[in-house]
């Protein structure tokens, strides 16, 4: 099943939120790291929780085994999620807030 990448963009702005993707992209694969990525935007009137709430919720309608959280700014080095969702799912805790 695959892992969520939630994404909280602060105002979505596509000078920090592309590279964000691009980044995802370029270090993860379909094949080895199967993935969904979901961007929500955390303005004022929508704080951080409730973008990752939200994110979680669309999950786990997508069948989504463990959910990884970032900030837009974040950039992923190759290998990054294997390391964070592995453990999660060898435990078989579910979700795993990392």
């Amino acid at each position: 099943m695959p892992t969520a990448i939630i994404i909280a963009a602060n105002g979505f702005t596509t000078e920090t939120t592309n590279p964000c993707l691009a980044a995802i992209a370029d270090t993860t694969s379909p094949t080895t790291d199967p993935h969904r990525v979901f961007v929500f935007d955390r303005t004022p009137r929508a704080e951080l929780t409730r973008a990752w709430n939200a994110g979680a919720r669309l999950a786990s309608e997508f069948g989504c085994e463990t959910v990884c959280f970032l900030n837009n700014d974040t950039r992923p080095y190759p290998g990054w999620l294997a390391p964070l969702v592995d453990p999660a799912i060898l435990a078989k805790i579910g979700r795993a807030h990392v």
